[in-house]
């Protein structure tokens, strides 16, 4: 292990990683030799939380990067912690590539399971559906949710030109999942004309 930063001695780093958080000791300068044991605690991979916007939007939300600041707005009205970003892909980024691969599970808001790591969440079948939002309510009315994603997380390549604009052609389209599946057409049902209002996922990182 080589660190290349200052670090307070007797001090502890907390690195996320794919397989968890990890925290590393840090010895005072000098003092280590090969006799020296350094003791380090890994800590347990964290269960993460997964909602449906309250919100609807139409197609031309901003990208990635509207739909994630979407996210982390509906999480922070609903006092949520920690970092959320969108279930959604654009021509050049997946959702696979934007979003954390957790090893531990996924809950809803309500707490209830719907994926145990990221591999469940992207096999296929989720254990309970993505139909709460982000103040733990049940959803109803409009079960839409944009996505441009396959259920294991790579582009579909159908994304109202990247989720910024409807002005290119009347009415473009986008891929779209639906929150009363639990099978794959909760992230890949339909293809749908950009105008209309449908919701976002959003995942804790």
């Amino acid at each position: 292990f080589a660190c290349f930063q200052v670090l307070p001695p007797s001090s502890l780093i907390d690195i996320p990683t794919p397989l968890g958080e990890y925290w590393i000791y840090v010895v005072p300068l000098g003092s280590f030799t090969t006799s020296n044991s350094v003791s380090f605690t890994v800590g347990q991979p964290v269960q993460k939380r997964i909602f449906v916007t309250a919100q609807l939007f139409n197609g031309a939300f901003g990208g990635i990067t509207g739909a994630d600041i979407y996210c982390s707005v509906a999480a922070q009205d609903a006092n949520l912690s920690g970092e959320f970003k969108a279930w959604i892909s654009d021509s050049q980024t997946s959702a696979s590539q934007n979003l954390f691969h957790n090893p531990a599970p996924y809950t809803r808001t309500d707490g209830v399971l719907v994926a145990n790591n990221w591999q469940d969440l992207t096999d296929g079948t989720l254990l309970t559906p993505i139909n709460v939002n982000e103040f733990g309510q049940s959803v109803s009315g409009a079960s839409g949710v944009w996505t441009g994603t396959t259920f294991y997380g790579e582009s579909t390549e159908s994304n109202c030109n990247n989720w910024i604009n409807l002005r290119d052609e009347v009415y473009p389209l986008g891929d779209s999942g639906d929150i009363r599946f639990t099978d794959g057409r909760w992230s890949n049902l339909e293809e749908y004309t950009c105008n209309n209002q449908f919701r976002l996922y959003c995942i804790e990182q």
